[in-house]
Order: C-alpha cells, then structure tokens, then sequence
C-alpha cells in the first residue's frame, strides 16, 4: 500500500530533523553533554610545583576545535594572562588536555572551560589547593648530628628536592649555616647548589669551625625551607708539647725568677678547638710549689695557650715539673726545670 504523499514529507521532515549528536545542541542526558571536563585530582598540595591535569572533552568532529581553559588561581603550563588561561585544540579522539600548576596560596581554583567560537554552555569545576608537606618538596638526606670542631673536617650535606621542580634557578637550592663555612679558606655562610637532574640531590661540602656550638643548616627552595641542626663538638687535644724560656730561675719572689712557659696543643686530624682550657701545675714530688703570675689557660686558633710562673721565693731548690694537662681530657705535657737558691744562679 502506498502511504499518502502528506505522510511521507511529513517522515522526511522527522527524519531530517533527527537529533545529531556532533551538532551543538546538548542532549538532554548529562552523561551525553556535548562538553565534559574532569580533572584527575582535586586537590593539590599549593606549593608552587605540583600539578594537575584537566581534560576537556567534545564529539571529534564538531566544528569548533579549541577550547579554552581559564583558572582563577594558580597558572597553566604555558598559559599567559592573569587569571591564567590556555587555548588548546582537540585531538583525533575529540580530548583536549591542559596542566594546572598549583599556587603558593591555599585556596579553590575555580576552572572554567568553553568552546571557543560556540554558544556552549561553560563548564566549570574546582580544584583545591592544600597545605603541602614539605618533605614532599625539599629535604635533608644526609645531615650528620654531631662534628667535631677542629676547624677543618669536611663534611657532605645532601639535599633532595621534589622531581617536579622545573629546571634553571627554580631548581637552585639556597644553604646557610649559622656556624660552620662552605669554604675551605675563607668564612663563607651561605651557597647555592642546584641538584642533579638524574636523582635530583644535591651534595655540598660544610667545612667545621673551630668554635664549639649549635649550628643551625637551613635549606631552601621554591619557597620551601627545611632546617636541621648540627653539634660541634669540642675537638680535644691528644698532645701537649710544653717549652720554658729558661731551664734555671732563682728562688725569688721577684720578676728575676719569672719562668715563661709555652704549650702547645694538637691532634692528629684537625686543629684542637678554640678556648680549650688547660691546667698549669709546678710540682715536687707530686706537691704544687710556687705560683703562676699569669696565665692565658684557654687555647688560641694555633692551639698555644701560656702561662708565667714564680718560685715565689718558697720553692725549695731542685727540679721541678711543670706539668699542662687538658681539663676534662687525658692530654698531657711536662718540661722540667731547676730552682736554684737565690743569688746562686749559675
């Protein structure tokens, strides 16, 4: 049977005007919008490096190619403008991709995504920018607790920072040190060393004072500072070496029986630390005699320290040692030296 002419333009016109899912208009199901944007987190950690993809998608072959992607916090990669935004043209598949680097400042990023050129609804979605762990961006490999202070040991800090950072001076780490140098030769505070591409760590070598104290090491990066602290310990001597300016003094009380003695500290690796105090003793027979004028007991950068000492006019003649020993240590120096009676000086 054949239809009536009225019914088969009426079909065509149903016909022609059937939905096409690559035009503009929007289906009625959301699940089949013609624009969908998700990201895959949502959140970040708002430290300036981390960040997060957006994928926007449409039907492959809709006229209108380019989306734009525009965030009110925080910047794309290779976006401009302020707010940030990026233009991006669809793939084959019909998906277009932009990357969110995050802020320094917490908060929401509200994401708007349009076509350009189309009268689209926008879609919108947030993403978040939280309080970042530190250790996630920068941190301390290897810091030793406790160096000597002997005023030449040589020490490795390593510092590790996170593989997102992007390269040139954004990369560059910042050290300082309250004690201590990152210079053999001269007093150097502060250095600035940029960690290898391939582990990204960064070694620099922290040279020790010769100055017992607390050292506090801070490092920095991106905004992101870690500190850690570090004991110089007192560098003790292991050996004394005591010279007199005289082998004879008169038992005299005055300046003509002064006998000036010099010691020496020292030990086998570094320098002996700075004001290491020592003892002066004059004995007889394991009793103190006489009395020291003066002394200057603490040690100086050449590890010397000096003491003058008097018979005093009490000291009965015969030899004496003069004993330097480390307070608190078990270094010890003797030299010996006669006491003659007064006026028989030979």
């Amino acid at each position: 049977m054949k239809l009536p002419i009225l019914a088969v333009v009426l079909l065509t016109a149903l016909v022609a005007c059937k939905y096409d899912e690559d035009d503009f208009r929007s289906p009625t199901d959301p699940a089949r919008q013609f624009l969908q944007v998700v990201a895959a987190a949502s959140s970040v950690p708002a430290d300036g490096i981390s960040t997060v993809e957006l994928t926007a998608s449409i039907t492959p072959d809709a006229a209108q190619r380019t989306i734009q992607f525009t965030a009110s916090l925080g910047n794309f990669v290779g976006g401009s403008g302020a707010p940030s935004s990026i233009q991006v043209t669809i793939d084959a598949s019909g998906r277009a991709r932009a990357v969110l680097r995050s802020s320094l400042a917490l908060g929401t990023s509200f994401v708007t995504v349009q076509v350009v050129g189309a009268t689209v609804a926008a879609q919108t979605l947030q993403v978040n920018f939280v309080a970042p762990d530190p250790n996630s961006i920068l941190r301390f490999v290897s810091v030793p607790a406790n160096l000597p202070a002997d005023g030449t040991r040589a020490t490795a800090i390593v510092v590790a920072v996170a593989p997102g950072l992007s390269g040139g001076d954004a990369r560059n780490v910042t050290l300082t040190t309250s004690l201590g140098s990152f210079s053999p030769t001269t007093s150097q505070a502060t250095t600035n060393i940029t960690p290898s591409a391939a582990d990204n760590t960064g070694t620099v070598l922290l040279y020790s004072p010769q100055t017992v104290g607390l050292a506090t090491l801070s490092a920095q990066v991106a905004q992101v500072q870690r500190t850690a602290v570090i004991s110089f310990d007192r560098a003790p001597p292991t050996a004394i070496r005591v010279d007199l300016d005289k082998l004879q003094v008169p038992n005299t009380s005055d300046s003509a029986g002064n006998l000036t003695i010099t010691a020496f500290l020292s030990r086998p690796n570094g320098k002996v630390s700075l004001d290491t105090r020592v003892i002066f003793e004059a004995l007889v027979a394991g009793a103190s005699v006489g009395r020291f004028v003066s002394q200057s007991p603490l040690s100086d950068a050449n590890g010397q320290v000096a003491a003058v000492f008097s018979p005093a006019g009490t000291t009965p003649p015969g030899t004496v040692t003069l004993s330097v020993r480390d307070e608190g240590g078990n270094a010890r120096g003797t030299a010996t030296f006669e006491v003659t009676a007064a006026g028989s000086l030979r």
